[in-house]
C-alpha cells in the first residue's frame, strides 16, 4: 500500500504542475502578452529601474517635503500661538482700558446726575424763596395799599383862605361877635355837597387899593383883605356825640349805641381820601359884610387833607353877597 500511495504522489504532482502550465497558458493568451526582443527587452528593463529609481527620489522628496511641511506648520502655528497670545493680551489691554472709561464716564456721569439733582434742588429753593418773596412783596404791596395816603380814611381837613376884596362892607359885621356865624366852607361834590368846615380863625383888615375900583370919598376904604382859617372835624360837642355817639345802659342791663345824624355829612360817614379826591369838584366860601358887587383883587385857597395832602383852588375875578364858589385846580 506504500508503494501505491508513493506511485500516486508524483502522479499527482505532475498533474498540478500540467494544470500550472495549462493555466499560465491560458493567461498569457488572455493578456496577449507579445514576444519581446532582447534590445526592447533590456530597454524595457532600464527605463523600469529609471522609473523605480524617480520613484524612489519623489518618494524621498515627497517625505522630505511633508517633514518640511509638518515642521513648517507646526513653526508656524507656534508663532501664531505667540501672536495670537500677543493679541489676546492686547485686546485684554483694551478690553481693560475701555472698562476703565467705561467706570470714568459712569463716574462722571454719576457726578453730572448728582450736580444736575442738586441744581434742581437749588433751583427748587430759588423758587421757592421767590415765591416767598413774591409773596413778601404782595403783602408789602398790600400793606402800602393799606397805609397808601389814599387810601386811608380822612380825619382832619385845614383850609387857609387868603382874599382881597374890593367892594362895599358893613362894619357891623366885622365884629367879632358876627365873624364865625357867617364864615364858612362847604366842599361840593359831582353829586352834591360833601361836608362843611368850621371857621377856626378869622381876620378881616380894612384898607384902599386905588387903580382898580375908586373909593366913595378919599376917606372911606374900598376894600377889605380876610385871613380865615378853617377845620373839620369842627371842635363843638354835637360834632364829637355824632362821631363818637355815647353807649346808654339799658333797663334790662344790655347796652345800646346812640346813633346822632349831623347836618354835616362828613361826621356821619367815613370817606376816604382817593374817594374825596376823585368826588371834589370845588368850594363855596362865604365871607360877611359885602354888600352888593365885590372884585376879588388876589385870592388863594389851600385845603389839606389829613394834614400831608393838599388842593388848590381858583377865584372868579367878580363876586357878591352869595357864597363864592371856587372850581378845584387840576393835579
Amino acid at each position: 500500500m506504500t508503494t501505491i500511495a508513493m506511485e500516486a504522489a508524483p502522479r499527482t504532482n505532475a498533474s498540478k504542475a500540467q494544470k500550472s502550465n495549462t493555466n499560465m497558458e491560458a493567461g498569457k493568451k488572455a493578456f496577449m502578452i507579445p514576444e519581446l526582443s532582447e534590445f526592447a527587452a533590456n530597454k524595457m528593463y532600464v527605463w523600469s529601474y529609471i522609473g523605480l529609481i524617480v520613484s524612489a527620489v519623489v518618494a524621498v522628496l515627497s517625505s522630505l517635503l511633508a517633514i518640511i511641511g509638518t515642521a513648517c506648520l507646526f513653526w508656524a502655528d507656534k508663532a501664531r500661538e505667540k501672536f495670537s497670545d500677543k493679541r489676546t493680551e492686547a485686546s485684554e489691554h483694551e478690553i481693560v482700558r475701555l472698562n476703565h472709561e467705561t467706570a470714568v464716564l459712569q463716574n462722571d456721569v454719576a457726578k453730572a446726575n448728582e450736580s444736575a439733582a442738586q441744581a434742581n434742588r437749588e433751583t427748587a429753593l430759588v423758587k421757592e424763596r421767590a415765591a416767598g418773596l413774591e409773596k413778601d412783596a404782595a403783602l408789602a404791596k398790600l400793606e402800602l395799599a393799606r397805609i397808601d395816603p389814599n387810601n386811608l380814611p380822612v380825619t382832619s381837613l385845614h383850609a387857609d383862605i387868603f382874599l382881597t376884596v374890593q367892594g362895599s362892607f358893613d362894619d357891623k359885621l366885622m365884629d367879632a361877635n358876627f365873624k364865625h356865624v357867617g364864615a364858612g366852607i362847604q366842599l361840593i361834590g359831582k353829586t352834591g355837597p360833601i361836608g362843611a368846615l368850621g371857621c377856626s380863625d378869622f381876620k378881616a383888615v380894612a384898607m384902599s387899593v386905588y387903580g382898580f375900583v375908586p373909593p366913595v370919598t378919599a376917606d372911606e376904604p374900598n376894600s377889605r383883605q380876610f385871613k380865615m382859617s378853617f377845620d373839620w372835624p369842627i371842635n363843638n360837642s354835637y360834632s364829637a356825640l355824632v362821631r363818637n355817639p355815647p353807649v346808654l345802659n339799658m333797663v334790662d342791663g344790655s347796652q345800646k349805641q346812640l346813633k346822632l345824624r349831623s347836618v354835616n355829612p362828613l361826621d356821619n360817614d367815613r370817606i376816604l381820601v382817593k374817594d374825596l379826591n376823585e368826588n371834589l369838584t370845588s368850594i363855596r366860601i362865604s365871607i360877611v359884610g359885602l354888600k352888593g358887587r365885590g372884585l376879588i383883587f388876589e385870592g388863594s385857597c389851600l385845603l389839606r387833607i389829613n394834614s400831608f395832602i393838599t388842593r388848590d383852588f381858583t377865584f372868579p375875578k367878580e363876586i357878591d353877597a352869595s357864597p363864592i364858589s371856587c372850581p378845584i385846580k387840576p393835579q
